[in-house]
């Protein structure tokens, strides 16, 4: 429910030009009208069986979990809880990229 407030939000409202990085528009119509904007569709259909045939270059090793494994140790032995809210997520992904490098 969170991220369709942030996403309802955004669209509410049309970004506009700017001299920096940004595209003017609404989101979701820049993403699923970008030709009233000037740009190009470039997205194009992937069928189930592609999107199985690719998964066995997307698949990581079971082992290969290290920062989930220094993560949840980080948790741990700071008696820190798994989020429940998108504001508690924001606050402990700040305190793990603190105990990652103190200097963030």
């Amino acid at each position: 429910a969170d991220l369709d407030s942030v996403k309802d939000n955004w669209n509410s409202h049309y970004i506009r030009r700017s001299r920096h990085d940004t595209i003017p528009g609404r989101p979701n119509e820049l993403y699923y009208l970008p030709e009233n904007s000037g740009f190009q569709d470039h997205k194009c259909d992937v069928s189930e069986e592609q999107l199985r045939d690719m998964g066995i270059y997307c698949e990581l090793p079971d082992d290969d979990n290290t920062f989930e494994q220094y993560f949840g140790y980080v948790m741990e032995s700071q008696n820190l809880v798994p989020p429940s809210t998108w504001r508690e997520a924001l606050f402990l992904y700040n305190n793990l990229m603190h105990f990652a490098d103190p200097e963030l």
